[in-house]
């Protein structure tokens, strides 16, 4: 015999709620990463979080990567350099062809000047710690 169960739901209230776990969630899966690889000797940098296309239909993507992004940016991590990538990887604010040379249309992967960019990013910086 198979029952059914309607349920009903609050979904703002349940994101939010969930919102709240997923952000000291990410940080900690953060720290725990940099952690380890600190023990064995490794130098670590923290990327900040690009801007994603998904923002656009999913708002409370868009508020998790702030608050990731500024725990990050504050330093709240331990690690060795912060790059913050979101700076250099525009895709709301860039031009059509910006978009196309960075982002793939998907707007979650990059094209390869897109990696080229973060590369810059990161080498600019890197000898900070080397």
């Amino acid at each position: 015999m198979c029952q059914l169960l309607p349920l009903t739901c609050d979904t703002t209230r349940i994101f939010l709620r969930c919102q709240r776990l997923i952000v000291p969630r990410i940080l900690s899966n953060l720290r725990t990463l940099h952690a380890i690889a600190r023990q064995f000797g490794c130098k670590t940098v923290a990327l900040t979080i690009p801007e994603l296309a998904a923002e656009r239909r999913q708002p409370q993507i868009h508020e998790t990567r702030l608050r990731v992004n500024e725990a990050i940016l504050q330093r709240k991590i331990d690690c060795d350099l912060v790059v913050d990538i979101d700076k250099v990887l525009p895709l709301a604010k860039a031009t059509q062809v910006q978009r196309m040379s960075i982002w793939e249309p998907d707007g979650l992967h990059l094209q390869p000047e897109g990696y080229d960019t973060v590369a810059r990013a990161i080498s600019s910086q890197i000898t900070q710690v080397i």
